[in-house]
């Protein structure tokens, strides 16, 4: 059952619960409800290091709002940094010993003039460091001594599907399908040829865990068995957009094997991709996100927004061990209509603000 929080602004409402986070005083106590039996050392240590985590996620992301695009990634994968950190810190064991902790990234963005194409960028994982670290928080596997390149990230994120056709000309590897009666139905429309292969390796992985598959000429129904342990979210074949749209995944094949990265990876990993960067690659980055030279800038702006927003809710899912919901509305229908506007009008003013300050910015002309 989520917790719904009716709003206008969603990054508000996310930062009003982090700010919890940023008080000593109540971070103490959440760690002491979590932990019992925490050393007095250990519990000082932690506190002090989450919450400046905490603040200083804040200063980054607020920082990146006031700059364009060819310098802001590098900021939000810093504020994603922290609030990585600021898990681990809340989550790991009390026996953990954080000195070797957070001496690396654990991912790297090799550098490579010749590629001329941003979709060929990559982002190689790596068995140690923060990413692995985070990721440890939530799965068993962080999938290290493997390359994901950014078309196969973009490919797996539900809020990019149509841009995604209309960019590169083909399915991504996620497609909305619908619940039915014992499972789902997927309509691949004009697209199943296309992804023929890419259902035979999704169909391999369910039948080996109590599912399914059922042709019906575009149409496809999986069904699960009461032999299945997990559903498909459980099994990481599901995400879902900001609107709350379902899709099912398709897995990338790396070596033979599934590679299914949680969805919270995959949006740390671009947002990294992109800071790298922006920082060692400047001028490259600056061609990739120029809309006159590349065909993918509409894709890398709305991707750094869908990130930016879907990792910093699965943060504080984590820290407050609650589903929170932020739904698009007043909600509160007893205020008179003259406080309706007044709220619509000073929200809504404080957006178009900041998005037309962001594009101007873009564009060199502010």
């Amino acid at each position: 059952m989520s917790k719904k929080i009716y709003t206008f602004d969603y990054e508000k409402e996310i930062w009003s619960l982090l700010g919890l986070f940023e008080s000593k005083k109540y971070v103490k106590q959440k760690l002491k409800n979590k932990f019992p039996e925490i050393p007095k050392e250990n519990l000082e240590y932690r506190t002090e290091k989450l919450t400046y985590c905490i603040r200083q996620a804040r200063e980054f992301f607020e920082s990146a709002n006031k700059i364009s695009l060819l310098t802001s990634p590098l900021l939000l994968s810093y504020g994603m940094l922290n609030l990585a950190k600021a898990l681990v810190y809340y989550k790991e064991s009390v026996e953990t010993n954080f000195n070797n902790y957070f001496n690396r990234h654990g991912l790297s963005v090799p550098e490579n003039e010749e590629l001329d194409s941003f979709s060929k960028e990559t982002v190689e994982l790596k068995e140690n460091g923060t990413y692995p670290q985070m990721v440890s928080t939530y799965s068993k596997s962080s999938y290290s001594d493997c390359s994901i390149n950014t078309k196969e990230i973009l490919s797996q994120i539900p809020d990019l599907y149509e841009l995604f056709v209309y960019i590169y000309n083909e399915p991504p590897n996620v497609i909305p399908l619908k619940s039915i009666d014992y499972g789902y139905n997927i309509s691949t429309g004009d697209y199943y040829d296309k992804i023929a292969e890419k259902l035979q390796n999704t169909r391999e992985v369910l039948e080996l865990k109590g599912y399914q598959f059922t042709h019906y000429r575009q149409n496809i129904n999986v069904t699960r068995f009461a032999s299945a342990e997990k559903d498909l979210k459980q099994l990481g074949l599901i995400f879902e957009s900001i609107s709350g749209k379902k899709y099912i995944r398709f897995p990338i094949i790396k070596e033979n094997s599934p590679l299914l990265l949680n969805e919270n990876s995959l949006h740390y990993l671009l947002v990294f991709c992109y800071g790298m960067l922006a920082r060692y690659q400047a001028a490259k980055w600056g061609s990739y996100i120029d809309p006159n030279i590349s065909k993918e800038a509409e894709i890398i702006n709305k991707s750094i927004h869908v990130s930016r927003r879907k990792f910093q809710h699965f943060i504080i899912d984590c820290l407050f061990e609650e589903n929170f919901e932020f739904v698009f509305s007043v909600g509160q229908k007893k205020r008179s209509k003259e406080e309706l506007l007044d709220l619509l009008y000073d929200d809504f003013k404080e957006q178009i603000f900041r998005d037309i300050t962001n594009e101007l910015r873009r564009k060199g002309l502010f």
